[in-house]
């Protein structure tokens, strides 16, 4: 098997394993070890895959096989502490945490810390309740390791790449990324319950003349809205070494004020694409989607133009003055120039975000986001236009512009096309 061909495969069992066919997983990384027995990854997935089988012992001798070929990798480090622990080897899990524990991150570092410290205490472990039993310690401990991890954020303007993105960096082994979550809409309902519940008690209260009745305050909110936040979270697909939590999420331009205060240690990427091909996609994805509610707003591709631009200028400034505030978390990334060399863009992700950046790495990252897979088997420019993947090519929108409509674009927004540097 070449390479391109053995990563294909640890993909594809990758994606069984999240899938839960643990056994059928186990089964493809054998055959790729079988092959190829220095495969590092295909063996950490093996031992991934054990551990998720109970097999404890089993995936602890590979984690130390690796341990000793990759000298205090923090991924490996992390599972072989992992398994001793969960097989109740508490001794080892020590004197591996205590010769390796400096190369984990900070937050893996305190979690496991607490959970040795607990043990030594002769504290029990956390259990796991009957599946139709509402436990709410059990549910907080769960949700422990989710809001230890870093979290990252993609926005863009809709169509500018963002789903792109969000596939290429799920396919990268320290990185979670499965979909999206539209947690504007979480925070604007959250919002939408606290007023009314409030207004209501602040009715009775002034009705018996004492204020008996509490209401929710600014931080009961924070509270409800990050944790349901981590909620989702721990149903996001996981290989089991993932160290990053991210999610797609263009709108989150709209109301991004609080995040930053509410996750510290979260990122933000964002997708730049010119504007002009924004609103070509976004025509032909609305008219996939509901033609007829669609051409009901838009009677034709200018009255688009003229509604797609200011949406576009006004997300990109709101974005680009966001960015400014926070330069050291926000990195903005233009898909052009993913597209025409992603190698160096990829790398540039992955050290803003703090994982291997590594050819190996890219490779994957780049299998998982390739547009052949994407679109079922098409090549870019082979155009589908039922497709959310419809056509993937640069400058599009030359096709379907007419001269007025570019008139209009570059009239509102040719100024910030320009600043972007992107040509008319």
């Amino acid at each position: 098997m070449t390479i391109f061909e053995i990563n294909k495969e640890i993909q594809r069992g990758e994606q069984i394993l999240q899938k839960g066919y643990v056994q059928e997983a186990l089964t493809i990384f054998d055959s790729i070890l079988e092959k190829d027995p220095g495969n590092n990854l295909a063996l950490n997935d093996k031992g991934v895959a054990l551990n998720q089988l109970g097999r404890y012992d089993q995936a602890i001798e590979i984690f130390q096989k690796l341990l000793a070929k990759k000298a205090a990798n923090p991924t490996v480090v992390f599972n072989l502490i992992a398994n001793y622990m969960k097989s109740e080897q508490w001794w080892d899990a020590g004197k591996i945490f205590k010769e390796y524990g400096h190369v984990l991150a900070h937050e893996d570092f305190e979690n496991i810390q607490r959970r040795l410290q607990a043990a030594q205490a002769g504290q029990k472990e956390p259990y796991s309740p009957a599946s139709n039993t509402f436990d709410y310690a059990y549910i907080h401990e769960t949700l422990m390791p989710m809001a230890s991890k870093r979290l990252f954020f993609i926005m863009g303007v809709p169509k500018s790449g963002t789903t792109w993105v969000q596939h290429l960096l799920n396919g990268h082994p320290e990185i979670s990324c499965s979909g999206e979550g539209d947690f504007n809409r979480i925070m604007n309902a959250l919002k939408d319950m606290a007023n009314n519940y409030n207004r209501h008690i602040t009715g009775i209260n002034k009705n018996i003349g004492i204020e008996n009745y509490l209401t929710f305050q600014q931080k009961d909110l924070q509270y409800l809205f990050t944790t349901a936040i981590f909620l989702l979270f721990r149903h996001w697909p996981t290989n089991g070494n993932d160290r990053i939590i991210g999610s797609k999420n263009p709108i989150m331009i709209k109301s991004i004020e609080p995040y930053p205060s509410l996750f510290p240690q979260s990122k933000y990427i964002h997708i730049i694409r010119d504007g002009r091909d924004v609103v070509t996609s976004a025509w032909f994805n609305n008219l996939r989607g509901n033609k007829e509610d669609t051409l009901c707003r838009w009677p034709d591709f200018h009255c688009f133009v003229e509604f797609g631009m200011r949406e576009w200028v006004a997300d990109m400034t709101k974005a680009r003055s966001f960015g400014k505030t926070y330069n050291e978390r926000y990195l903005e990334v233009r898909y052009e120039d993913l597209h025409n060399n992603p190698n160096p863009i990829l790398e540039k992700m992955l050290e803003f975000l703090g994982v291997d950046p590594s050819l190996e790495s890219l490779g994957q990252c780049i299998q998982a986001g390739s547009f052949k897979s994407l679109s079922h088997g098409r090549e870019r420019g082979q155009e589908d236009r039922n497709a959310f993947f419809r056509k993937g090519i640069i400058g599009d929108w030359k096709n379907h512009f007419a001269p007025e409509d570019e008139d209009l674009f570059m009239g509102y927004a040719g100024k910030l096309l320009e600043e972007l540097g992107y040509s008319s």
